[in-house]
């Protein structure tokens, strides 16, 4: 009788002691959906190192890294992430408010603790629901310091910084920071830059210098997916600049030529395919093809803020001209009530 009490209750203690030790160690999840589990030793803005329970060191390269979860964090930085990765932004805000940061052990979760909270910040105000002016601030104050150089999101931080000063018209500030991806040791950072970079100078009407930026993106040899999703929004931006050079008919066939390599799964390339045509077909004066391709990225790819704030900008300024006034009204409302703090929505 004692002994069916004991053993039971032994495989209780074993399991809750392995799950202890599980939830002791530090988890990095990579984007190929494996995980390390161990402490992690050392971290800089390139590499993390994990030391396993036999004293053995793993390098991670951080283009590598999809997140980590650090053993001793609260529960409430685990509801951050959940909320930030279905985009509730303002629910992670309140999240992360309820933290205290001095009670944390690690320099590394007060890291993300920090980087997070102006992260929140920088996607509500580039959906035009935040001030550009406070979220730059959380991130500078992130970026900027010192002590945050050797972390992992240091790159992220840069990049959305570059985003934000773009977002508010410093165009010549934000390609400094978009120099720093091209900086990186890796392919598809450097792609990502100077296609954020060409973006920057073509808000400065700079186009010439923007299709540089972008050729060398096209003649990147790096393969995979998100190389491949690099080149492909090149060649929409591309054409755009062709467009704003008076060679919109080129613009339109480069497009063309795009598309329909464009999975109907892949909202944000189509919704710029469907844009960049727009503009083409504006600078050639077709105002009904030019609405066409607005009204598809409003009614069918309107997912990506920055996209469809100023599509809802374009049509409004676009139905009048085929008569349905009611239409432009309906669309500047939309962009007011959706975007308020939105560029477009000041125009």
């Amino acid at each position: 009788m004692i002994r069916s009490t004991v053993l039971p209750t032994l495989v209780v203690l074993v399991s809750l002691t392995g799950m202890t030790n599980a939830q002791l160690l530090d988890r990095v999840k990579t984007t190929d959906g494996r995980s390390t589990r161990g402490t992690v030793v050392r971290m800089s803005s390139t590499e993390v190192v994990v030391r396993d329970k036999a004293d053995q060191d793993e390098t991670i390269s951080v283009n590598r890294i999809d997140t980590i979860v650090f053993a001793s964090e609260p529960r409430l930085l685990t509801q951050t992430r959940t909320r930030m990765g279905n985009q509730r932004f303002e629910d992670a805000l309140t999240v992360l408010g309820k933290m205290n940061e001095k009670a944390m052990s690690r320099n590394f979760i007060k890291q993300d603790v920090q980087f997070y909270r102006a992260l929140c910040q920088a996607r509500l105000a580039l959906f035009g629901r935040g001030k550009l002016s406070v979220a730059g601030k959380a991130m500078h104050r992130f970026a900027g310091d010192a002590g945050n150089r050797d972390s992992y999101h240091y790159f992220e931080a840069t990049r959305v910084l570059g985003e934000l000063l773009a977002a508010s018209g410093q165009h010549a500030k934000a390609i400094d920071y978009f120099g720093r991806l091209i900086e990186a040791p890796w392919p598809e950072y450097q792609m990502r830059g100077r296609v954020l970079s060409a973006r920057a100078l073509m808000a400065q009407r700079k186009y010439e210098e923007a299709v540089r930026q972008l050729d060398q993106v096209l003649a990147a040899t790096e393969e995979g997916d998100e190389a491949e999703r690099r080149r492909m929004t090149a060649r929409l931006d591309k054409a755009v600049c062709l467009a704003e050079m008076e060679k919109a008919d080129e613009g339109i066939q480069l497009i063309n030529e795009v598309l329909p390599q464009i999975g109907l799964d892949e909202r944000e390339l189509r919704a710029r395919a469907f844009r960049a045509r727009g503009l083409c077909y504006l600078k050639k004066d077709q105002k009904k093809d030019a609405l066409l391709d607005f009204l598809h990225v409003d009614l069918l790819y309107n997912s990506v803020p920055e996209i469809h704030a100023e599509v809802l900008f374009r049509l409004s300024k676009l139905w009048p001209a085929v008569g349905k006034g009611s239409r432009a009204r309906e669309a500047a409302k939309q962009l007011k009530e959706r975007y308020p703090n939105s560029r477009w929505a000041k125009e």
